[in-house]
């Protein structure tokens, strides 16, 4: 459901007012947050049925917690990405065509995250407040998300229940995995494993700025074989 959102404010985008983006936003505003709060919702739906079904494969229930939209967050990061960015391009002397463009981009990342929060929002207050839910571990729907994420993801099942939102960067297609009381917690993953040993042999070997450093390089060597 993200990415079709994307695809409609990129359509959308293409028809913007150059000459006055700051209006254009403006005007433009109830449609745009139409389409990323559609999305969200959606998302939302997803995530129940997601929620229920590991839930059902542990052995056990959960009731599932959602969040309100926030509309006014939202639009906040939105419209900074979006006409802020384009205006100080230009007047920085880039190409009317090329700053659109390289609007589109970012606000097509930041599209994304926001739409996809709706199933990550979904899981992680239904973590926090589910009585039989511990944890959680950050996994990936791509084979190689960026190298952060990597590392992150390499740490396995760690994160608690308490440990407050999930965090993710423009189209950032991680999510929360959640870990059940009747489950090991540290219940074994592929993905996991594959991410760990990059960092066992590398960042492990190393400390601070130089054992992400040490990852980063590993990580990408890897991924371009």
């Amino acid at each position: 459901m993200s990415t079709k959102a994307v695809a409609e404010l990129e359509r959308l985008l293409r028809n913007a007012d150059t000459h006055d983006m700051y209006g254009w936003f403006n005007d433009q505003k109830p449609h745009i947050l139409e389409i990323i709060e559609r999305a969200y919702e959606t998302n939302k739906s997803l995530a129940w049925l997601y929620l229920h079904g590991i839930a059902d494969e542990a052995g056990t229930t959960t009731d599932v917690f959602y969040k309100t939209f926030q509309e006014r967050w939202v639009w906040r990061s939105l419209s900074g990405q979006g006409w802020r960015i384009f205006e100080s391009d230009i007047a920085q002397g880039v190409p009317t065509n090329v700053a659109l463009e390289l609007m589109i981009k970012r606000m097509s990342g930041s599209a994304f995250r926001h739409t996809y929060n709706g199933s990550r929002d979904t899981i992680m207050r239904t973590v926090q407040k589910s009585n039989t839910m511990v944890g959680y571990q950050r996994v990936s729907m791509t084979g190689w998300p960026c190298y952060f994420c990597a590392m992150l993801i390499s740490r396995g099942a760690v994160y608690k229940r308490n440990m407050g939102r999930f965090k993710a960067h423009d189209s950032d297609k991680c999510t929360a995995e959640p870990r059940f009381r009747n489950e090991l917690l540290n219940k074994p993953d592929a993905q996991v494993k594959k991410f760990s040993d990059i960092w066992g042999a590398s960042g492990a070997k190393h400390s601070g700025m130089d054992a992400i450093n040490a990852f980063r390089d590993a990580y990408n060597a890897e991924k371009s074989k």
